[in-house]
This record gives structure tokens, sequence and C-alpha cells, in this order.
């Protein structure tokens, strides 16, 4: 296993935290415009309501009051459902995210083992070269020494 593979695996893993990060930010985003939207639409209608019930009689104002709480009650059913997706995106992700980490730790165990054996064996083939090497060395000068 290569320097390169172990980058690339970083690489990955910070593209998909950078954009899983991002999904979230913007389903965040998204949720609040709709929110502060539906907000918007429910004060403008329940204004226009109000309005309209100063002109009409006991019974108009019986019906807009059961309008009124049907409106409220939708709201609240739909700001429940998209805190209840919401909640359930995060767990997903975490939990994606959860294995992705732990598939990347074993990874790296897996390659740093491979890399321990690897530099173990270059440190002993290094120390048997120098061990020939020392021992030709000794032989040429004991080969001088006869000679002389």
């Amino acid at each position: 296993v290569t320097e390169s593979v172990r980058t690339e695996l970083q690489h990955q893993l910070g593209s998909l935290r950078s954009e899983l990060h991002g999904q979230g930010k913007s389903l965040h985003s998204e949720m609040g415009n709709l929110g502060e939207s539906l907000h918007g639409e429910m004060d403008t209608l329940n204004n226009s309501l109000h309005g309209e019930m100063a002109h009409l009689s006991e019974s108009l104002h019986g019906e807009m009051d059961t309008l009124n709480n049907s409106l409220h009650g939708q709201m609240d059913t739909l700001n429940n459902s998209l805190h209840g997706e919401m909640a359930h995106l995060s767990e997903s992700l975490h939990g994606e995210m959860d294995g992705l980490k732990n598939s990347l730790r074993s990874e790296m165990r897996e390659q740093n083992a491979e890399l321990r054996a690897a530099l173990l064996h270059d440190q002993r083939t290094y120390v048997f070269a120098m061990l020939g090497a020392y021992t030709a060395l000794m032989a040429v000068a004991l080969t001088i020494m006869r000679v002389a």
C-alpha cells in the first residue's frame, strides 16, 4: 500500500465529509426558508381573515376560527414532519460517517502493519549488506597484511 493510496483515501474522506456537511447545511437552510415562507403566508392569511371578520356576522367568526385552527394544525403537522425528516437524515448521515471512519481506521491499521513489515525487511537487508561489506573489507585487510 502506497502513500498515494493513503492520500487518496484521506482526500475521499475529506470530500465526503464536505459533501455531507454541505447537504446538511442546504437541507437546514431549505427547512428554514420553508418555515419562514409558511409563517409569512400564515400571517398574511390571518390578517386578511381578521379584516373580513370585522364585517361578517357571528356565524362567520366561528367558521373563521375553525379555518384558522385547521391551518395551524396543518402547519404544525408539516413542521413536525420536516423535523422528523431532518432527524432521520442526520442519524443516517452520522451512521454512514461512522461506518466510513471505522473502515478507514481498519484500512490504515492494515497499511501501517504492511509498512512496518516492509521497513523491518529493509532494515534487515541493510544490516546484512553492511555485514557483508565489512567482512569483505576485513578479508582484503587481512590479505594486505599477509602480503606486507
